[in-house]
């Protein structure tokens, strides 16, 4: 965007003169080293508009796309061709470059982003919250600790071809018979006694394991008949590895035609049959657990038939499993992104981050929120006092490692605990997690503003040179999730509000970060900073002696007048950038002291360079600036230390605005 600037703002300005080029493109690793002259050099200042053959901006061009004849390409397609992490709805848009969250953009989730208080980042199983409050040993920077990851449950998809026999949500199905004692009820979790069990599918699942004998039940569950009707039955099974003793059976005409058994394991795996050379035949389904002995018993659940065998894990996984975070929104110092479901439902959770703000906000859809806590992690209400689970409200604490979460949610809101897994009621929409300080806000205070999401924010300057004044005027546009209130806490660093007049009002509520400590407002727009600025002169004054320091104008006609025979001028943007600005500092203390002919011929000179550097011409391989079409910049050509991946840009091209101006 710097560039463009430069390029598209600047360019115009510049009186046009014949292109000029340098055969040699001076080394960063020599700066001194000499460059043959520029072809095509008039005698003094053209009038004549340059050959472009790129996009015309102005009196000006830039190359669409980099160009193979620079010498460093293939690095420079690396980041010309990056995938960048967009939502469709933001295609075309110019990319940000350098903000705090630009690693959303690279990244297929994203490493940490600081926003003060909150330090989030992305992966597969959602986002990760951390509030960070100590140092680490040597002082050098606060750690991360005391996550809590915000992710959710996804309904499945099933394929228009799947045929549930039965899923166990409802006990054991109709017409299903049972023997013994193994099967004489479904269950709803691990039992006592038993090794951890996941992997199934909704609120119950078939397991032979006893509460009472573990092991040592026996039994068998069959179903009524069915016809096979679909290329494929498949099922989730667990338990122990005894083939035909602990086993999922299919019986056709009375017969075992297929068999599947656990492999010593307490998760639940799909496994399935091809039973297309049974299609149209009648069948039962009988589940056996005959043996009293380790790893005697199976594990059941989600019984289908089905003609899309391919892709059952993911279609019917409960567990959100994002794809990817893409970049949703942005504004001045706000973030938003969207993670969809790794599969074919749809679903999908938005997040909002905004630097400053003790909040970050959640948004589902097609998903039931769900909160994974640490070890020991406590929850409490606004008081600190514990709430037992399952709990009814709209807002609570988790309390861990000395680290307080508030989280913040519709009214009437169940949250059920499962170990250190927090799941809301099926279906809410939204909820939101606040950085609870020691003292200013309280978990109460906070959820007053909440709900009041941020989708846009804007800061925008003036400057009275009169009043050597800077204004400052900052704004939030939010959308309300409930109530009507816009307002929400903006948090502001030392830098913002220790030099500067303010209306801003304060709420007493601190937080520490690594850049001061952060105090806080309620709001949503009208701040106001004012920042005292006499202003800074681009050039020294007219030289003359000072004290005993000597200074001869002749000796500095002198100076002037070799520097004017200068007609050359580096072929990339760092050094480069360095000639033409020394060729306007030159220019300049020529006009102060009267060295007009001098003063001539340094502009010229000066023209003629930024001429040929606006410009691009077919076959150039320095001296012009190049669109990066997928991040909507300009880059300039000859690059130089990383300055092709957007490395340093902002004092490259300061060099060219200096220059111009």
């Amino acid at each position: 965007a710097g560039a463009l600037t430069v390029a598209a703002l600047l360019a115009p300005a510049v009186t046009p003169a014949h292109a000029a080029t340098s055969d040699t493109r001076r080394s960063p690793a020599d700066p001194g080293a000499a460059v043959a002259a520029p072809q095509g050099q008039p005698g003094g200042s053209s009038r004549v508009g340059p050959a472009a053959d790129g996009v015309q901006v102005g009196a000006g061009s830039y190359a669409p796309t980099p160009p193979d004849e620079i010498t460093d390409i293939a690095d420079v397609r690396k980041t010309l061709d990056q995938e960048l992490y967009i939502d469709p709805s933001k295609a075309g848009e110019p990319v940000p470059t350098n903000q705090w969250w630009t690693d959303l953009l690279v990244s297929k989730y994203s490493g940490d982003m600081w926003a003060y208080p909150f330090v989030s980042s992305n992966s597969a199983a959602g986002t990760k919250l951390t509030i960070p409050t100590r140092w680490n040993s040597d002082g050098t920077a606060m750690r991360l600790e005391a996550p809590v990851t915000v992710g959710g449950t996804v309904e499945p998809s099933p394929d228009a071809s799947d045929r549930t026999l039965a899923d166990f949500e409802d006990g054991l199905p109709d017409g299903w018979t049972a023997t013994g004692d193994a099967f004489t009820a479904t269950a709803t979790g691990t039992a006592a006694g038993q090794s951890a069990v996941s992997g199934w599918l909704g609120g119950r699942f078939l397991n032979s394991f006893s509460d009472e004998d573990g092991d040592g039940a026996t039994g068998t569950l069959t179903s009524p008949a069915f016809t096979i009707d679909r290329s494929t039955l498949a099922f989730l099974v667990g338990g122990g590895r005894h083939p035909d003793h602990e086993a999922v059976q299919l019986l056709v005409d009375g017969d075992v035609v297929a068999s599947s058994t656990g492999t010593d394991s307490e998760q639940l795996r799909w496994d399935s049959w091809d039973v297309s050379a049974h299609r149209g035949q009648s069948a039962q389904l009988r589940i056996v657990d005959d043996l009293r002995a380790g790893w005697a018993h199976v594990l059941v659940d989600q019984v289908l038939l089905t003609d899309a065998p391919d892709g059952l894990a993911d279609r019917f996984a409960t567990t959100f499993r994002a794809k990817q975070a893409d970049a949703l929104r942005w504004g001045d110092w706000n973030v938003s992104w969207r993670m969809p479901q790794d599969g074919p439902g749809g679903q999908y959770m938005d997040v909002t981050s905004v630097q400053g703000a003790p909040y970050e906000w959640f948004e589902f859809h097609g998903m039931t929120p769900r909160l994974t806590l640490q070890d020991g992690a406590e929850i409490t209400d606004g008081d600190g006092e514990p709430l037992d689970l399952p709990v009814t409200t709209d807002r609570f604490e988790i309390r861990q490692d000395g680290h307080v979460f508030g989280v913040h949610a519709p009214d009437d809101t169940t949250f059920t605990r499962v170990g250190n897994t927090l799941e809301a009621s099926s279906g809410t929409p939204y909820l939101v997690l606040s950085a609870v300080p020691e003292q200013g806000l309280s978990l109460d205070d906070l959820h007053r503003t909440a709900f009041a999401v941020p989708r846009d924010t804007t800061m925008t300057y003036a400057y009275d040179p009169a009043a050597a004044n800077v204004r400052q005027q900052w704004s939030i546009r939010t959308d309300t999730l409930q109530g009507d209130s816009h307002d929400t806490v903006q948090g502001w660093l030392q830098h913002q509000y220790a030099d500067a007049t303010t209306n801003l009002r304060f709420t007493g509520a601190t937080y520490e970060t690594p850049r001061g400590t952060m105090r806080t407002t309620v709001g949503h727009g009208g701040w106001t900073l004012d920042y005292a600025f006499t202003g800074m002169t681009p050039i020294g004054a007219t030289p003359e002696a000072v004290g005993d320091d000597p200074y001869s104008e002749r000796i500095m006609r002198e100076y002037l007048h070799d520097y004017a025979a200068k007609t050359t001028y580096g072929g990339d943007t760092y050094w480069g950038g360095k000639d033409v600005l020394q060729l306007a500092e030159y220019m300049t203390i020529a006009r102060q002291i009267g060295a007009t002919e001098d003063a001539r011929t340094l502009q010229d000179t000066l023209e003629r360079a930024l001429t040929d550097w606006y410009t691009y011409t077919d076959g150039e391989a320095e001296h012009f600036f190049a669109m990066y079409p997928t991040w909507k910049a300009l880059i300039g050509f000859a690059d130089s230390y990383g300055s092709a991946q957007f490395n340093d840009n902002h004092f490259h091209y300061g060099y060219f605005a200096l220059a111009t101006a």
